[in-house]
């Protein structure tokens, strides 16, 4: 599907995972916490373009995603999120980013509902972005997650040698009815993987 894959960390259900969430997920009071309307910037980890205190951050946290002047939003570091919410007065699809600025690329893990998507209208994205260092983003569906109603693109890479973007599903997650977009690369192509009990269900793969 889309060229080879990279070797995937898994984040849970793993005998090293509690280690792996100690140092890569701060603990977090469960939130949901609403993306700002007129927010300063696209940095998703800036609080400041959140309503709450904080960027949302943890495996039990809710980022939900209404009508905004900014619609582009990046992911430059490694967490674990319960779901992605979107509203029924989304004025624009959104896209959220997910770099490669890290030593492999950065991992986004939905681990929770998923990606809920309420509007008739706008299909958001997800995208996993290859770096011109050779690095790409990985967005990881886990536990019962689903990738629902959504838009899945997976950008091949950038340089010579360089990774992939990529999606995996694993333990009993599923993608919805996304339409999931794996591109070539100059080297690694996109890529989308099924593990343990994981299924397409009613998805369209595009490779």
């Amino acid at each position: 599907m889309g060229g080879m894959s990279r070797p995937v960390p898994r984040l849970i259900a793993t005998p090293l995972a509690p280690a792996i969430l100690l140092s890569l997920f701060s603990p977090t009071r469960a939130e949901i916490i609403t993306w700002k309307s007129n927010p300063p910037d696209d940095d998703w980890h800036s609080a400041a373009n959140w309503i709450g205190s904080s960027a949302p951050n943890s495996s039990d946290d809710t980022a939900v995603f209404g009508l905004s002047l900014l619609f582009n939003v990046y992911i430059t570091e490694d967490f674990n999120l319960g779901a992605l919410q979107f509203l029924s007065d989304v004025n624009r699809s959104y896209a959220i980013w997910i770099t490669g600025e890290a030593p492999n690329g950065h991992i986004l893990e939905l681990s929770g509902a998923g990606v809920i998507n309420d509007s008739t209208s706008y299909i958001p994205r997800l995208i996993t972005r290859a770096d011109p260092s050779g690095k790409a983003g990985l967005l990881v569906f886990s536990n019962s997650a689903t990738a629902g109603h959504s838009s899945v693109q997976n950008h091949g890479a950038a340089i010579e040698d360089g990774l992939g973007g990529g999606t995996v599903f694993q333990d009993s997650s599923n993608a919805g009815t996304a339409t999931i977009s794996n591109f070539n690369g100059i080297s690694q192509g996109g890529f989308t993987e099924f593990r343990d009990d994981s299924s397409a269900a009613q998805s369209t793969i595009i490779s």
